[in-house]
C-alpha cells in the first residue's frame, strides 16, 4: 500500500533546476536509498518529501494520519531543552495519552467522583490505554534513555544548545528513533557516529524499526544491508534501481553502457547522413527534406553526460618541510543547493 506519493516535483535554485518533474512513490514498510553526487539534489528531495520545504511545482500526497520523522543535517530544538527533553519531544502524542490515562485513573480513584459517570470514565481510560499501546507501550521513557546511551549521549541533563553539532545530531537521531514514525527520512544518519554506533544503528533499523525508510547516505554498507530500492538523483531526474548499493552499481553500469551504445549509433548515423548531405545537390525533394530534418534532430540531441573524477595523489618524501606545493590551481564554482552540499 502506498503511503506517500510525489508527483511532478520541480525545484529551482537561481537558474539551476535541481529537480525537473520527478515522481516517486513509497510503500508501507519499504526501504529506499537516495544516492547521487554532491549537490545533485538528494537533500532537497528529502526535505520536500518530509514537508520541510515546498516544491516550486508538483505535489506530495500522504496517507491520512501518516507520521513522518525527519533527521535533517542541522536539527533544531526548543531553547533551554535538556537532552532528555529533546528526545521526549518525539513522544508528544504518547505523553498526552499517558497524561489522559493518569487523569482519568485519578478520577476513578477519587471517592468524590459521581458513580453515574464511571462508565464514561472507564471508556476514556480504555481509549487512553489503547493509544499508549498503539504508540509504543508504557516503557517508552526508558527506551528514550536507552537510545540516548546507544547514540553516545551520557549526560541526559546537558543543555542541547551547548552541545556540538555532532552531539545535537545524535540527540535528534534518538528523538526520531524513539518516536517510531510510519516513515523515517534520514539525511546522512551515520555522520558524527563512530563505527560501533553505526553498526548498532544498522542492526536497530534492520531488526526493530518496522516503518518505511528513506536513507540519504554515502554509506554503501548501510545501503546494501537495509534498502529495497536505490534512487539516484542525477541532472534533475530520478533513476530507480532494485536492490542496494552493489546491485545499483551493476545496473547503473549496464544503463550507461546501453546509453553509450545508443550514442555510438547516433554518431555513426550522423556521419553517414552528413556524408550524404555533402553529396546532394541544392535542389531537394520532399523526401530529402524529411531526411534532412531527421539528421538535424539527431544532431541537436544531447549525448549522455559522463562523470569525471579528479584525483590527487600525495607521495611521502622524507626530506624537507614542504608537504604540498600547488601552482596555478583553478577552482570552478558551480551552482549548488544552498542548503546542503550532499
Amino acid at each position: 500500500m502506498t503511503i506517500l506519493g510525489a508527483r511532478d516535483l520541480w525545484r529551482t535554485y537561481g537558474i539551476r533546476e535541481v529537480l525537473c518533474g520527478v515522481s516517486l512513490s513509497i510503500d508501507e514498510g519499504e526501504r529506499i536509498g537516495l544516492v547521487g553526487r554532491n549537490g545533485a539534489g538528494k537533500s532537497t528531495l528529502a526535505r520536500i518529501l518530509a514537508n520541510a520545504e515546498p516544491p516550486d511545482k508538483g505535489e506530495v500526497v500522504r496517507r491520512t494520519g501518516l507520521r513522518v520523522g525527519y533527521l535533517e543535517q542541522e536539527p533544531t530544538f526548543e531553547a533551554g531543552h535538556r537532552a532528555i527533553d529533546a528526545v521526549l519531544e518525539g513522544l508528544a502524542a504518547w505523553q498526552a495519552a499517558i497524561e489522559r490515562h493518569a487523569e482519568v485513573s485519578a478520577k476513578l480513584s477519587d471517592p468524590d467522583t459521581d458513580p453515574n459517570g464511571f462508565e464514561v470514565l472507564l471508556h476514556k481510560q480504555a481509549d487512553a490505554a489503547a493509544t499508549v499501546e498503539r504508540l509504543g507501550g508504557w516503557d517508552l521513557r526508558h527506551e528514550a534513555l536507552a537510545l540516548l546511551g546507544h547514540v553516545g549521549i551520557s549526560d541526559i541533563e546537558a543543555k542541547v544548545e551547548r552541545m556540538s553539532g555532532g552531539e545535537r545530531r545524535r540527540v535528534a537521531l534518538a528523538r526520531l528513533l524513539v518516536a517510531r514514525p510510519d516513515l523515517a527520512i534520514l539525511d546522512e544518519p551515520t555522520n558524527h557516529l563512530d563505527l560501533q554506533t553505526v553498526e548498532w544503528l544498522e542492526t536497530w533499523l534492520a531488526e526493530r524499526f518496522a516503518g518505511a525508510l528513506i536513507l540519504v547516505t554515502h554509506d554503501r554498507y548501510l545501503l546494501d544491508r537495509l534498502v529495497d530500492r536505490t534512487v539516484e538523483v542525477d541532472e534533475g531526474q530520478l533513476h530507480i534501481y532494485q536492490g542496494g548499493w552493489s546491485l545499483y552499481l551493476e545496473a547503473k553500469a549496464e544503463r550507461e553502457a546501453q546509453l553509450g551504445r545508443i550514442e555510438s549509433n547516433r554518431q555513426n548515423f550522423l556521419r553517414r547522413e552528413l556524408e550524404w548531405l555533402r553529396r546532394q545537390p541544392k535542389a531537394r525533394s520532399t523526401k530529402q527534406k524529411a531526411r534532412i530534418d531527421r539528421v538535424e534532430a539527431a544532431r541537436d540531441k544531447a549525448g549522455p553526460k559522463r562523470e569525471v573524477t579528479a584525483q590527487i595523489e600525495l607521495g611521502h618524501v622524507g626530506e624537507g618541510r614542504t608537504i604540498l606545493d600547488a601552482k596555478q590551481v583553478a577552482v570552478v564554482q558551480m551552482d549548488v543547493d544552498p542548503h546542503t552540499m550532499t
